[in-house]
């Protein structure tokens, strides 16, 4: 058998650890991956687990795979953009329609792969199926992602995570022109029971907080900054449509292909373009931290991709009259 690790994030913390495995390797049904921990076969600190047991983030589960069911990680030669680098961590500007980390559909080409291929230290054993992730960035959303190259860097970024002390902020350009200049949503999401890809604003779901701030009034279009004071899956994503103002080309949130006939025809290819490329008009532009091995206060910033800065450009002249 072989021995992978996982590293449970901030995010993941307050979920039951069969639900966490089992999106992370999700090739692997919630069934199965209890029928392995009843197996003994995934363990915390060499001890048995149950399925309904929560981890704190940072904590290391071992999960030994059956012959069958091993991959191998591999490193491969994929460009990407480092936007800061130290002898403890690294900062990478993600591309938009790039997946963080190998998972069903998607076991090559990822950031994981292409860190690989930069041969620099990272968090977790060769085993680890995510090294050096700490946190993670939707596939279609681009922007800034921390990688730590060793595992007491990524306990202490972990930590900063889960206690809210990292500040974060996004540009999002949406559908729409609000009301307002500012405003706070505080709105619980949960996983869609019908897709377990997409959330939607609940009740039963888990405490979730995003301001908003408008930059630019583009028409029928706003550019917008966010502050997620949370860090929930697709959470700005949700917390937008919530406010009927959809990200730009984001098909699972209302803001893809219904708004394709807005636009002059021209336009209308390029944006069915992007979407087919997994991009949406959504971007981490900055990471505010205090670094947990120099103490300096860090303040580091991404420029919008150019695909992003082009509809923003065109944004006054695209829509139909």
């Amino acid at each position: 058998m072989k021995k992978i690790t996982l590293t449970i994030q901030p995010s993941e913390q307050e979920s039951r650890i069969d639900k966490v495995i089992s999106q992370n390797l999700n090739r692997f049904s919630r069934s199965k991956i209890q029928n392995m921990i009843e197996k003994s076969l995934i363990t915390f600190d060499g001890t048995q687990i149950k399925s309904n047991q929560k981890f704190p983030a940072g904590a290391s589960i071992e999960i030994l795979l059956p012959e069958e069911d091993n991959f191998t990680l591999n490193a491969e030669d994929i460009p990407i953009h480092i936007a800061y680098e130290d002898d403890f961590l690294l900062v990478v500007n993600k591309p938009s329609g790039m997946v963080v980390h190998p998972a069903s559909g998607n076991w090559s080409g990822t950031l994981v792969n292409a860190l690989l291929g930069l041969d620099v230290p990272l968090s977790g054993d060769s085993e680890n199926i995510k090294p050096g992730i700490v946190h993670r960035l939707d596939k279609q959303t681009s922007g800034l992602l921390i990688v730590a190259k060793n595992d007491r860097i990524h306990a202490a970024m972990a930590a900063l995570f889960s206690e809210r002390k990292i500040e974060k902020q996004y540009i999002a350009l949406v559908w729409g022109d609000p009301e307002w200049e500012e405003t706070t949503v505080e709105q619980a999401i949960a996983r869609d029971g019908k897709d377990r890809k997409k959330f939607n604003v609940s009740s039963a779901g888990k405490n979730s907080i995003t301001k908003f701030r408008v930059e630019k009034r583009l028409g029928h279009l706003t550019l917008i900054h966010a502050f997620p004071k949370t860090g929930r899956t697709h959470q700005i994503r949700v917390h937008l449509k919530y406010l009927n103002l959809p990200i730009f080309g984001d098909e699972t949130y209302n803001g893809g292909k219904k708004h394709c006939n807005c636009l002059i025809q021209p336009a209308q290819n390029d944006y069915r373009k992007m979407m087919q490329d997994n991009k949406i008009a959504l971007h981490a532009s900055r990471l505010i931290f205090t670094h947990p091995e120099t103490e300096e206060k860090m303040e580091i910033n991404a420029p919008l991709p150019d695909y992003f800065e082009h509809w923003i450009a065109k944004s006054e002249a695209i829509y139909c009259a």
